[in-house]
């Protein structure tokens, strides 16, 4: 499968009054056929999704590209094979397990194959989906054995990949797993219903991914949304950054301007995926009994030659009794102050 060929042929959508060509590789005929075969899911899926009946054209193509290059596909479906070059290279997930939990939660893992109105479902969520709806879907990616409660030892597996130091992991992840026990276990029962976790996030949706990744971060949700939604759809709309939606106006420009620009648009979404990788921007700090009450820290020297976008999350937890003092030494913000 090439995710470039996907984004680079749909680069070339037009739209002229009455006639609508969806793809430059599509023929008259293979468009039709296309329409024709999505028109009856499109109309079911605009009353239970947050897009348009042209927008769910626009997702439901961008599958079928990707069917049409997957040779893993089986009856009519993409494989989860294919899928997972795609959660890598357009929303910037690239952990294999979470991954794999994110396909259980979306089709109870049931399948080693996605459905075209799966996929549509789960662009919505990431694009447009309310507080409510994420909040069902991430206790669903964290309730890995599908009990509908959260114990103690699963946390240990969910929160493994969220400390970052060489030395005494377990020790730290323990104690990070009492921090959010206490903080989410609201009934005190032992573990953490769906109930205690939509209260807690409900009352602090910061704590929305507070067990581990289970969304595409804002800047890849933004990008895939300028890219297929914004773009190519009149009248949809994003709130983005204002340096992303001149980015990607300039990108398109230069797409119907020449040809040989629509590598532009791809080069707008790859660079993206690079900085979850290596190295890791979130960072978390646990006081554990006995340990430095005390440390120094500082930012990763990320590249970002086309100064988009980029959040890290420092999570600082400290213990019974204690509160967090941050000094910074050295601290620059880009832009221009006012006057």
């Amino acid at each position: 499968m090439c995710w470039r060929q996907v984004v680079c042929d749909i680069a070339a959508v037009t739209w002229k009054h009455n006639t609508m060509n969806l793809d430059a590789t599509l023929d008259t005929a293979e468009e039709i056929r296309f329409l024709s075969k999505v028109s009856g899911l499109v109309k079911r899926l605009s009353r239970s999704t947050h897009f348009t009946n042209q927008e769910l054209d626009v997702v439901l193509l961008v599958y079928y590209k990707i069917l049409k290059n997957d040779p893993d596909a089986a009856g009519g479906q993409i494989s989860r094979q294919q899928l997972t070059t795609v959660f890598d290279t357009a929303f910037g997930i690239t952990d294999t397990a979470v991954i794999r939990r994110i396909f259980a939660a979306l089709d109870g893992g049931t399948s080693s194959h996605v459905s075209m109105e799966t996929w549509a479902r789960m662009v919505s969520l990431y694009v447009r989906g309310t507080l409510e709806e994420k909040i069902q879907y991430c206790y669903r990616v964290y309730d890995i054995q599908r009990e509908g409660m959260i114990r103690r030892d699963y946390l240990m597996v969910l929160l493994r990949g969220s400390v970052r130091q060489e030395d005494s992991v377990d020790e730290a992840v323990k104690d990070l797993v009492d921090i959010l026990m206490t903080r989410l276990d609201v009934d005190r029962d032992g573990a953490i219903s769906f109930e205690d976790y939509r209260k807690s996030v409900l009352g602090t949706p910061l704590l929305l991914e507070c067990l581990g990744q289970a969304l595409p971060d804002r800047i890849h949700v933004e990008a895939f949304a300028t890219t297929f939604l914004v773009i190519f759809c009149p009248g949809s709309s994003l709130q983005l950054a204002s340096d992303d939606v001149d980015a990607a106006r300039h990108i398109t420009a230069s797409a119907y301007t020449d040809t040989r620009s629509r590598i532009s648009m791809v080069q707008y979404l790859e660079p993206l995926s690079r900085p979850t990788k290596a190295p890791k921007c979130d960072q978390t700090f646990v006081s554990r009994a006995g340990g430095p009450s005390n440390g120094t820290f500082s930012a990763p020297m990320l590249s970002n030659p086309s100064n988009h976008s980029r959040q890290c999350l420092y999570i600082f937890l400290a213990g019974p009794g204690q509160r967090v003092d941050v000094s910074f030494t050295s601290f620059s913000l880009r832009g221009t102050p006012p006057e």
